[in-house]
């Protein structure tokens, strides 16, 4: 069964019906089986503030806000009683689950890095976009859909979507091999809007 990793985009937390929208849009994939993740939300604008007025370090900036990826996935998947994965092991376990699970962004991240796996750049140009794709990397997932609160006009190309901030610049360079897919989940229906591979 293929996984595809599902960003929700924490500009998307202030749906009144988020719960119900993302439940009815994780069973429209199926069979495929989708791997939430959550962004960081109004956290991390505090995180860039704090940043920009000196207050933290790189290193901690990056880390905080995966944090705050991390505790949006679990409210978001403990709201649509999803299942919670942390580590490779437990990803492994979960791949031929009949159904959706949650990654925590922080604690596969740091396994990884702690195995010598890839080690993303700690600044702003990586955000929730880039680090759903390294996740999609570790879980063996071949495409990511980005859900937006915004789209992008047809056949647009990525690095015009980076130009207008639509997703973060690291993307680009790391997609190695995954098709990564926008929507527009402020839409009704939900509607792809591009894809890039």
């Amino acid at each position: 069964m293929s996984a595809v990793v599902v960003k929700v985009g924490g500009s998307l937390l202030d749906l009144p019906d988020l719960t119900d929208r993302l439940g009815a849009y994780l069973e429209s994939l199926r069979p495929a089986r989708p791997l939430l993740i959550v962004g960081g939300g109004r956290e991390v604008d505090r995180l860039r503030e704090q940043d920009q007025a000196g207050q933290l370090t790189a290193e901690a900036a990056h880390w905080r806000a995966v944090e705050a990826m991390t505790a949006n996935t679990q409210r978001v998947s403990t709201d649509l009683g999803l299942k919670r994965v942390a580590t490779q092991v437990d990803l492994r376990n979960v791949e031929r689950a009949d159904c959706a699970v949650a990654m925590d962004p922080y604690a596969l991240l740091r396994e990884d890095e702690r195995r010598g796996g890839t080690r993303l750049p700690r600044c702003w140009s990586v955000t929730s976009d880039s680090i759903a794709v390294r996740l999609a990397h570790l879980a063996g997932a071949d495409s990511i859909l980005l859900l937006k609160s915004c789209g992008v006009p047809a056949r647009t190309r990525i690095e015009q979507a980076v130009e207008q901030g639509v997703v973060d610049a690291y993307l680009p360079s790391i997609i190695n091999g995954v098709t990564v897919g926008l929507v527009n989940f402020r839409q009704v229906p939900p509607r792809l809007v591009c894809q890039w591979s």
